[in-house]
């Protein structure tokens, strides 16, 4: 039997490794705080529940360097893994934070809330990692994106970032609605007819909109007129930052200071209680005390204390997201090699004869013999 205590559970976030080489980055995987329900017994039984938080690479947080929020996009991946394990030692364990006892400077009931578009489909100029979505053209020259804008207040604004490519020399008209109110009117220019190695020309956009949605619902409505068969424009990406209450049984919200004593008051539906859990760091996830004693809305009190604008999820049980297709896959220990080498080799199985006849030759043939060594990429 499993020893729960030992059940351990790794990921890295979600995000790409930074490309500059002096950036610093995790060498291994990180282990995540978890909680186990019921691994106090010694045992793993059928009733025991895994808690931990799980994200995609497509996310929001704020960023310090740039002081905004931002959505990391994964530019290689669109999915993350996470590695459960167990044995040896104790696993990390989500700690438990108390509500703060002070007074608080600030009764939060709102939020700022985002959601996007970007669907990578087409690599336009067929080179480096800048791909597309959906494509407009003579046939087919608008497209409509619905979003659920749940708890919306109505007397902010909406606000939208976008970002389109005219593949074509001529300038293309584009215009934007929501729910049939145009929001904005121009141009996607053309890129040079001299300029022999453009695909296209990229344009962004930032716009708004102040108004009611009915029933909370965003229709984006994307309208570019093309004057002719060779005319084609393609989205990269629609952001979409409104505000919105603190009022479901699942929600992600952001603290409205960095450094202050808030008390955030969330209203569940009336026969659950829910529980809220700091997320700022994917790996050291805090289960936060109420401070309300029952009823709704839920109070929880917290010293906001920090550089950054913190990250919660509120949510019930039954919001819980189940696992599914769990496979076991055996450890490469890549870390374990400690030898080093000169000339390193990464690649696909399925090249694995030529790659070890290429370092062969470059080990033991070559005028300028190097050590080297093969690495699979499904092993690092």
């Amino acid at each position: 039997t499993v020893n729960p205590k030992t059940i351990k559970i790794f990921n890295n976030g979600g995000a790409a490794l930074p490309e500059g080489i002096s950036t610093p980055a995790p060498t291994d995987l990180i282990e995540n705080a978890i909680v186990i329900e019921g691994e106090d017994d010694g045992s793993f039984g059928t009733n025991d529940l895994i808690i931990f938080y799980g994200r995609g690479t497509d996310f929001w947080e704020f960023d310090v360097g740039k002081n905004k929020y931002v959505r990391r996009h994964h530019p290689y991946s669109k999915k993350n893994y996470y590695w459960i394990t167990s044995s040896g030692s104790d696993g990390k364990r989500m700690n438990k934070k108390s509500s703060y006892t002070g007074d608080a400077s600030l009764i939060q009931t709102t939020t700022k809330a985002f959601t996007s578009m970007e669907d990578d489909k087409i690599n336009i100029g067929k080179s480096g990692r800048d791909y597309w979505g959906d494509d407009f053209s003579l046939s087919t020259n608008t497209r409509t994106y619905i979003n659920n804008l749940s708890g919306r207040i109505d007397s902010e604004p909406i606000k939208y970032q976008m970002r389109f490519a005219n593949a074509a020399s001529k300038s293309i008209p584009i215009r934007i609605y929501e729910n049939d109110n145009q929001i904005y009117s121009g141009t996607l220019s053309g890129y040079p007819t001299w300029e022999n190695y453009m695909w296209g020309l990229a344009s962004s956009f930032t716009v708004q909109y102040t108004g009611v949605l009915p029933e909370n619902r965003s229709a984006l409505k994307f309208n570019l007129t093309a004057s002719s068969p060779d005319s084609k424009a393609y989205i990269d990406y629609y952001e979409i930052e409104y505000k919105r209450d603190l009022k479901d049984d699942e929600i992600l919200f952001f603290a409205e200071e960095k450094q202050a004593a808030i008390e955030y008051q969330i209203t569940f539906s009336s026969s659950n209680m829910g529980k809220l859990f700091d997320v700022t760091e994917h790996d050291n996830v805090e289960i936060i005390q109420e401070s309300s004693g029952g009823g709704q809305p839920v109070k929880y009190n917290v010293l906001e204390n920090s550089d950054r604008f913190s990250k919660y999820i509120a949510l019930i049980t039954s919001k819980y997201k189940s696992i599914a297709n769990i496979q076991k896959a055996e450890n490469s220990n890549i870390n374990g090699f400690t030898a080093g080498v000169e000339y390193v080799i990464i690649t696909d199985k399925k090249f694995e004869v030529q790659a070890n006849r290429l370092a062969e030759y470059r080990q033991n043939e070559s005028p300028n013999k190097l050590s080297s060594k093969v690495f699979f990429v499904d092993e690092i």
